[in-house]
């Protein structure tokens, strides 16, 4: 590990520990990704301080809110497989819900989508939740109590985050998928991508290091131990999972060329990059969005996309860069500001990733025969507008300026091609041929472009 870091590793060791001695927290362990690969991870402090246990790459921690993305990523594969639509009203798959009350509109405005980006406007918990009391209802409790539930926003009026929302999303995948929510993210996330180490309370190997958690100091040096997690529900925050396991789930937010087929990809690139994608501005200084089931981040070195969690003792944060291909991973099992630290790592990281880059030479992909006569300079001769049908990358795309690429995505009919990318994603651009079959045009968005001159 560590040659992609080229010499930074000190300085991520050093931040690490930093963040131990002034926090508090009995332990952190941490880590690197660049691309699919691990590339360094460190350990400090104790996984229980009775023991005085080292933590490490292995060690298990309580990851809470991080298991919001496999959630939201279990139903993206549903609806990748065409078993539900990310529109689809939360009633038609959990009928129960048809008991809550919208007093702004019907229950159905109480849709998927809204849930993964939080603005279903359900509250934060299930009413039935008493936490002074210690009562934590299990899902099949929270569903049986919707009736309940009265929505604390109208949706789409703002973000209001909810771990009512996500429990019911688990639900949704357990539904849809027809098996309990664990056997689906066991066979659908964790195991095609190797977490074979991580999972939820009661179903993990007893001999893996395991981390116990800590409330903040008061009185002495030392941090009270925390319970164990009480609440009922998985999908939400329940995932117990090591700095090894998430590197797996980092690495696989990299996959999102389109061309890329691999064994252990849990969804095609597209829907990727549309979960990693933001979707609403969080606050008024635009420095953090929501999208599906991840937060951005506006950093100085631009958008970064990542989650955290907190729970019971456990602060945590996973946070990639998805142009430079590195994430950063931060476990601690102990108060203290987890998500600084990730942000902190990613941004050493990054900068050394980058600073090293060699360029890797490629060699052009040949221009299919059949689109040689597509390329050339097209303008709209009324307002003069020119753009080039050029091949670049191995795609036939349409170029209003040298950095603005539209892909033309082929469609049934040979000179018929579907825009992805820019204002005119979806639109149909269709190239004309005249009298004597050489092509003269194309129309693109009710626009006719004029072929002023052929690809050399």
């Amino acid at each position: 590990m560590g040659g992609e870091l080229a010499g930074a590793e000190g300085r991520l060791d050093s931040l690490v520990a930093r963040h131990v001695a002034a926090h508090g927290a009995p332990g952190v362990a941490a880590g690197v990704v660049v691309g699919d690969d691990l590339a360094w991870a460190a350990g400090h402090g104790f996984a229980e301080l009775e023991g005085a246990s080292p933590v490490d790459a292995d060690t298990l921690f309580r990851v809470g809110s991080i298991t919001k993305t496999l959630t939201g990523t279990a139903i993206v594969q549903l609806r990748d497989q065409g078993l539900l639509r990310l529109d689809d009203p939360l009633v038609a798959h959990v009928p129960e819900f048809a008991g809550a009350t919208n007093p702004w509109g019907p229950i159905e405005e109480v849709t998927l989508r809204r849930l993964l980006t939080h603005e279903a406007g359900l509250p934060v918990e299930a009413p039935t939740l008493d936490w002074r009391a210690g009562t934590f209802p299990t899902i099949d409790e929270v569903v049986a109590a919707l009736d309940r539930v009265e929505l604390a926003l109208a949706p789409d009026a703002g973000a209001k985050y909810s771990n009512l929302g996500y429990q019911l999303l688990g639900e949704v995948v357990a539904r849809v998928a027809g098996r309990p929510y664990r056997s689906q993210v066991r066979e659908a996330l964790l195991d095609p991508l190797g977490m074979r180490r991580s999972g939820f309370e009661g179903e993990l190997p007893g001999e893996a290091p395991r981390a116990s958690g800590h409330y903040p100091r008061t009185f002495t040096d030392a941090p009270p131990v925390s319970p164990t997690r009480m609440k009922g529900t998985d999908a939400e925050g329940g995932l117990v999972s090591s700095v090894r396991d998430l590197a797996c789930w980092a690495s696989a937010q990299f996959r999102t060329d389109a061309a890329e087929r691999r064994g252990d990809r849990v969804l095609v690139g597209t829907s990727l990059a549309e979960m990693h994608r933001p979707r609403r501005i969080v606050d008024a200084a635009w420095t953090e969005a929501q999208g599906l089931a991840w937060y951005c981040t506006r950093t100085d070195h631009g958008v970064v996309v990542g989650h955290a969690g907190g729970t019971f003792g456990f602060r945590s944060r996973l946070v990639f860069d998805p142009r430079t291909r590195v994430a950063a991973i931060a476990l601690a099992n102990g108060e203290g500001p987890a998500g600084t630290l990730a942000l902190e790592l990613l941004e050493v990281a990054a900068d050394a990733v980058e600073a090293h880059a060699v360029p890797v030479p490629s060699v052009p992909v040949p221009v299919p025969e059949a689109y040689v006569e597509l390329l050339g300079l097209y303008a709209w001769e009324d307002l003069g507008e020119p753009a080039r049908v050029v091949w670049r990358e191995g795609r036939l795309a349409l170029a209003w300026s040298p950095d603005d690429l539209q892909t033309l995505e082929p469609t049934e009919a040979p000179l018929e091609f579907v825009v992805r990318g820019g204002s005119e994603s979806g639109e149909r651009c269709a190239f004309r041929r005249g009298v004597d079959g050489t092509v003269t045009g194309l129309q693109i968005s009710g626009w006719p472009l004029v072929r002023l001159l052929p690809a050399e």
